[in-house]
């Protein structure tokens, strides 16, 4: 056998690919055959690159891995960008989804929140000891409706008697030449026509009925805060009021709630309602709750004043001293 020569190709990546061996003769003369080995030797070769290029590569992204409706929420627990909520805001919103669908499972509430299933399923558990939800199979409901509102003359006949014995201590905190803010409740309507005989008096309020009242008297100025006109209750709310808040402040504030407890302080059942109060009791040296005794140890949706921040409370009911107990050691507590 003479002299034989053997082709070989390498592949991109040095590993070694296919060869094949040739007599000398016919590899120096370059026959059409042997010319078309090569062709095909070269190939079959980068075939063989191509493959192990793709061996390298990730077939899928985590998009594509996970399920179509998982991956915002994955992005958004991930994302180190956006600081967490509060667990007291966040169990806020759960009640507030509540309240519109009656119904939240935990997989969409997580996905809504954008967070754990596990988080979700521990506000449940929370929520349902003090009451506000039942947990059933895979979610929660309301266990009851949150504190109806009424109109406000319906209103106005609940409890009258104590809310006029408060209103009557209220007024002997004001005094003339007095900066004073009072919200939008009954209570504080009572009051407002229990201190109609002040001088140099300065109201301010989200309550249109309280307003009217005020605005017979010349002697007091009154500040309605604007905003969005809450129909059943005579309150204005949103943004614009708050933001007029801004250039605002007074020497007192007098504030009901629908609740009054330890852990959340004052609370309301409305969102917009509990926001612009919270606004307020910022722009007051003073805050003084006003409100009955069936309300001590009730909690309610959204709280908007924590009782450190509470400096006096009146209170009045048959129940009253049992019921304001656990707050006589954080602040003053008249009963009447």
């Amino acid at each position: 056998m003479g002299r034989q020569v053997v082709l070989k190709h390498k592949t991109r990546e040095g590993t070694q690919g296919f060869s094949k061996t040739y007599p000398a003769k016919a590899y120096e003369c370059g026959t059409p055959s042997l010319r078309g080995e090569q062709r095909s030797l070269r190939t079959r070769n980068r075939n063989i690159s191509k493959a192990l290029d793709n061996t390298r590569k990730p077939r899928y992204t985590l998009a594509q891995l996970l399920p179509h409706n998982a991956y915002p929420a994955y992005k958004r627990m991930t994302d180190t960008g956006n600081d967490a909520l509060p667990p007291e805001v966040r169990r806020d919103q759960i009640m507030a989804l509540l309240q519109r669908y009656g119904q939240i499972s935990v997989k969409r509430c997580a996905e809504q929140l954008g967070v754990s299933e596990v988080t979700i399923r521990n506000d449940f558990a929370l929520l349902e000891r003090e009451g506000l939800l039942r947990r059933i199979w895979g979610g929660a409901v309301l266990d009851r409706p949150l504190w109806p509102e009424g109109s406000f003359a319906s209103r106005l006949k609940v409890r009258a008697e104590e809310k006029e014995r408060i209103a009557r201590a209220a007024a002997l905190l004001i005094n003339d030449g007095d900066t004073v803010m009072l919200d939008a409740s009954t209570t504080a309507y009572a009051i407002a026509r229990q201190i109609a005989d002040r001088r140099n008096l300065t109201v301010i309020t989200n309550g249109m009925h309280l307003a009217l009242s005020l605005g017979a008297h010349p002697a007091i100025t009154t500040i309605v805060i604007g905003g969005q006109v809450r129909g059943d209750t005579g309150s204005l709310t949103g943004t614009l009021a708050e933001e007029m808040l801004q250039r605002l402040h007074a020497d007192k504030g007098f504030f009901s709630a629908r609740g009054l407890t330890l852990a959340k302080g004052l609370t309301e059942s409305s969102i917009p309602e509990g926001l612009l109060k919270a606004e307020m009791i910022r722009h007051v040296d003073q805050v003084i709750a006003v409100l009955d005794s069936s309300k001590l140890g009730v909690s309610s949706l959204t709280s908007f004043c924590p009782v450190e921040a509470i400096h006096r409370l009146i209170t009045a009911g048959p129940d009253a001293d049992e019921r304001s107990a656990p707050f006589i050691e954080l602040f003053p507590v008249m009963i009447v």
